[in-house]
């Protein structure tokens, strides 16, 4: 039996894709998924495959909401996950032609990667990881997601290509949004962590 995540990307043709994002044009993000239809499309380009590598922590705001226990994903004794890896994946469908563009690994997992059980094994770059969220897809090429683990991840919406990745200190459990502030510049935000630990974090490139 194999128990995988999988997070299906949708490829439209490029009038579809500016349609997606005339409900949210103005650079808000005022709904959990961007817009009413919760597309996740933003036509915000500030942030793109050329610079996106240059994304630093801009702010972190810690929630204060109550302690509640971790969930992880099935395991047997030793720690290990029942199946072998990748244990989630990100997969992309052109629509018009109903073919895979890509399907890369999505996430790691540090406790298997560091288990000793696993000693002198080789393991691949990216195992996975259950329980992966949701992504978001941007003009500027970028799908910006987490992949369930303690890491945000930029990707190439076009290859696949894993561009940048930034270590949260935590597991996330959210979709990503990015939003336009006064100033101009553009933030993309996760909510990580759970309970009091809780933290909402922001990223932009430097000023």
């Amino acid at each position: 039996m194999r128990i995988s995540a999988s997070i299906v990307i949708l490829t439209l043709g490029a009038n579809a894709w500016s349609q997606e994002g005339k409900s949210n044009r103005g650079g808000d993000w005022p709904y959990w998924g961007g817009d009413p239809g919760a597309k996740k499309y933003s036509e915000l380009d500030q942030i793109h495959r050329g610079n996106v590598s240059d994304l630093k922590l801009a702010w972190l705001w810690k929630t204060g909401e109550k302690a509640i226990p971790d969930r992880r994903a099935l395991t047997i004794e030793n720690g290990i996950p029942i199946n072998k890896p990748p244990y989630g994946v990100l997969t992309a469908i052109d629509m018009d032609r109903g073919e895979h563009v890509f399907q890369v690994p999505m996430g790691d997992d540090e406790s298997v990667r560091s288990n000793k059980a696993l000693a002198g094994v080789e393991l691949p770059k990216r195992l996975g990881s259950v329980g992966a969220t949701g992504p978001i897809v941007t003009r500027g090429g970028l799908l910006f997601v987490s992949g369930g683990d303690d890491a945000l991840y930029a990707f190439d919406k076009a290859t696949g290509e894993e561009l940048w990745s930034f270590d949260l200190g935590q597991r996330s459990n959210a979709n990503p949004m990015t939003y336009l502030g006064k100033s101009g510049r553009q933030y993309v935000v996760i909510a990580t962590g759970l309970g009091e630990g809780a933290e909402l974090m922001a990223f932009a490139l430097p000023r």
